[in-house]
């Protein structure tokens, strides 16, 4: 279902601007904000629709059980800004949507989205162990995606989400895919 939003409204799936979003071989670090994201637009709102978190750790590391978050927060700072790549190349970001990896956050909301618990240590091809199978599973299922029947995560202006590493290591990096969509702010009642 990644790129279409589910008209609740409507029998069919309408389409709307959609963007990938991906940091890459990310470290992990104690409160550390992988991927944040946003949106600071009065124009546009962004539906957050797939999140998938692999472990990108191929060279040998003692590591550890990794615990990540899924946190609204109100705004980001510093860091590495990234750029959204788009579904449709006629389509264009909202510059109010802004993404960074290992961000200054602000506003963290207390109320924890989703959290996943996940190992750190190198995975390898064709070996038994639980890293291999969880990169199996985390590379073809996203960690969060939007159920058909429920709303996604919505970021109206000045609202924004990150995915954070909160456990005291530096064993290990990871790949952050976000997908999402836009839409007018006005458009209907979102």
């Amino acid at each position: 279902m990644s790129g279409f939003a589910y008209d609740r409204n409507a029998t069919n799936i309408a389409e709307n601007p959609t963007f990938v979003a991906q940091a890459s071989d990310v470290a992990i670090g104690n409160n550390k904000s992988m991927l944040s994201l946003v949106n600071t637009s009065s124009t546009v709102i962004v539906k957050i629709r797939e999140i998938y978190l692999v472990n990108a750790q191929n060279a040998a590391v003692t590591g550890v059980v990794g615990a990540f978050s899924l946190l609204r927060i109100t705004g980001h700072s510093a860091g590495t800004a990234i750029t959204a790549g788009m579904h449709d190349t006629n389509e264009t970001l909202d510059a109010g949507v802004t993404i960074r990896t290992g961000s200054t956050v602000s506003g963290e909301d207390a109320t924890i989205y989703r959290r996943w618990k996940f190992s750190t240590d190198e995975w390898a091809q064709g070996a038994q162990d639980v890293e291999s199978m969880d990169h199996i599973i985390t590379t073809a299922r996203p960690v969060f995606y939007q159920a058909i029947n429920a709303k996604p995560i919505t970021l109206r202006q000045n609202q924004g989400i990150h995915v954070k590493h909160t456990v005291n290591s530096t064993a290990g990096s990871f790949d952050i895919v976000v997908i999402f969509t836009t839409e007018e702010a006005n458009a209907y009642n979102s």
